[in-house]
């Protein structure tokens, strides 16, 4: 639909600016909130499940529930998914504000001094059936996609995620595409011009010279 970002809910970005947006509210936060109200009582059923069944039955509803549709990131462009960090946060001024990189420590930090954190990624979980160690399906696929989103995407990196060791039942599903800003954008400017008094603190969080080792795939991203 267009308007609308499917973003993983899931991932360390959306958790950590929605801990601190319910600090800023003062209001309770756990990261089960972020999953569907169903799953307490899943959850508590699988944990008396012996550990082959538990996977097997991770695995099968994984191949069913996890992930959106590379369909709905067709309408998406640089702007909508720049303004869909900024959503959410309470419409007052603030003494400060904290950007970057997400981490417990930076979401933390961002709430004792009651100031908005906007992560600079977004992550998405896109459905995908595929073997796991057929490295070449993969990066095809993500070839693929990343040459028709790049174009509309002129503000972000496209990084696509990939482990079959550590993520194996979920990546015999899912393709998982991370979105970083490489500039500011306008709609952040603006924002930030309207909520952050001038001469406020702004604080990046960012590990220079700190990057995981991947591989170029051209105007399609990083592997």
């Amino acid at each position: 639909m267009a308007g609308l970002v499917p973003a993983e809910r899931l991932d360390s970005a959306s958790v950590a600016a929605a801990a601190v947006r319910a600090a800023l509210r003062g209001a309770p936060f756990s990261i089960t909130s972020r999953y569907p109200p169903i799953y307490k009582h899943v959850a508590h059923l699988l944990h008396l499940l012996p550990l082959r069944m538990r996977n097997a039955a991770v695995a099968w509803g994984a191949s069913w529930s996890v992930g959106t549709t590379f369909e709905s990131l067709r309408e998406m462009d640089g702007d909508l998914l720049a303004r869909h960090l900024l959503k959410g946060w309470p419409k007052r001024r603030f003494s400060g504000i904290h950007m970057g990189s997400p981490a417990g420590g930076a979401a933390s930090w961002a709430a004792v001094e009651w100031s908005p954190f906007l992560p600079t990624s977004v992550l998405f979980s896109l459905q995908c059936r595929k073997d796991p160690d057929d490295l070449d399906a993969v990066i095809s696929r993500a070839k693929a996609w990343g040459k028709e989103l790049a174009p509309r995407l002129p503000d972000w990196e496209l990084v696509w995620h990939h482990d079959p060791i550590h993520d194996r039942l979920l990546v015999r599903n899912v393709l998982h595409l991370r979105c970083r800003l490489k500039r500011l954008p306008a709609s952040w400017s603006d924002w930030i011009r309207s909520h952050i008094p001038p001469s406020s603190p702004a604080l990046l969080h960012h590990l220079p010279g700190y990057m995981w080792p991947r591989w170029g795939l051209g105007e399609a991203g990083f592997f």
